[in-house]
């Protein structure tokens, strides 16, 4: 009873720290991290001119940093939930970028920070790691410790037959009671639940659950793959409104997915910009990208274009009023403030 207590409590803070997050991984192994002294990948250096290879793009944008048309992919570390071990301070300024079919790591100045050599991803416990697992990297490109991510994450469910939030310990689904609560909002896994007892001599495999009057129930479960917005304080819905996908919330909205279409609610389960774009990226200061007729704008809370009418092919999560976006060019890096509607 100890051992499972134990083993409960450390379920218990996995998954206060990993709401809402993606795991990194199928249920790795824990690896412990050595920390070794940093080891600077690459230093920082100024952009260089564009050469005959790729010239500067004639397409009358004022460009922060010229586009690149080697890069391939880019996303903001951003869009992911922060790191639980020793948080990452200014990740929302770096990039993961995809080159010759590896990732590295850019930041808004055009800077490699950590070159695709590593092929990188990131890591809800650890951060920045590269291929093997083998290296951890800060913001600047250095090498921090070793060791692999090692975090063991569940998705909270809920059982909308018994509308019942639970949280999965191994395989063991344990209600959300009142150590759990607290909080901010979040989104939950929607599910739905049939137990069965216990046969004598039956062996316990995954999906069951400790009843209060000390049996185990044999737990049938069905993924409705539809998510729901659950109010941190209480476990409870904060409506019955079901959505295909959600994305990490920032500036208190959550992106969200409804009949194949994106918008965003608040932090209330309110929908404050209806779900009529193609595609949205999370919040910054205020500013989002959305797509609409296989173009990409930016728009502001109040749901206002905040570009003009040059519609993007892709786009990365603002910070600061800068973005990367990309052209027939390739990516580069603009000032949002110099393609404002007047």
């Amino acid at each position: 009873m100890k051992m499972r207590m134990k083993r409960g409590l450390c379920a218990l803070l996995a998954v206060l720290l990993c709401l809402s997050m993606a795991a990194c991984g199928d249920e790795p192994e824990v690896y412990g991290v050595t920390v070794i002294s940093p080891e600077q990948t690459s230093v920082p250096g100024k952009t260089p001119a564009p050469s005959a290879a790729q010239p500067a793009a004639d397409d009358g944008l004022n460009w922060l940093v010229e586009p690149d048309a080697s890069i391939e992919w880019v996303q903001s570390l951003a869009d992911y939930p922060q790191n639980s071990s020793d948080p990452m301070t200014h990740r929302e300024e770096l990039y993961l970028f995809s080159r010759g079919g590896k990732v590295g790591v850019i930041d808004l100045r055009g800077h490699v920070v950590v070159p695709e050599s590593e092929n990188v991803h990131w890591c809800g416990l650890c951060g920045i790691v590269n291929a093997d697992e083998t290296k951890i990297f800060n913001a600047a490109g250095q090498v921090v410790g070793s060791g692999g991510h090692g975090a063991y994450s569940s998705i909270p469910l809920y059982d909308e037959v018994g509308g019942q939030l639970y949280y999965v310990d191994y395989g063991e689904y344990v209600p959300w009671g009142d150590t759990m609560l607290g909080g901010g909002p979040f989104m939950a896994q929607v599910v739905r639940i049939s137990a069965r007892p216990l046969a004598e001599g039956e062996e316990m495999k995954d999906d069951f659950r400790f009843n209060a009057d000390g049996t185990i129930s044999v737990l049938e479960v069905e993924e409705t793959g539809m998510y729901i917005l659950v109010d941190g304080s209480t476990g409870r819905p904060l409506s019955e409104v079901r959505y295909e996908e959600h994305k990490l919330c920032k500036s208190g909205m959550f992106p969200v997915k409804r009949n194949g279409l994106w918008g965003y609610v608040d932090e209330y389960g309110v929908e404050q910009i209806a779900c009529k774009y193609e595609n949205v990226l999370p919040f910054d200061s205020g500013t989002a990208a959305v797509r609409m007729n296989g173009g990409w704008r930016y728009i502001n809370l109040a749901d206002v274009y905040q570009t003009d009418d040059m519609d993007f092919e892709e786009v990365a999560t603002a910070c600061g009023g800068k973005a990367w976006v990309k052209t027939a060019a390739g990516w580069g890096v603009m000032a949002l403030a110099d393609c404002v509607k007047n």
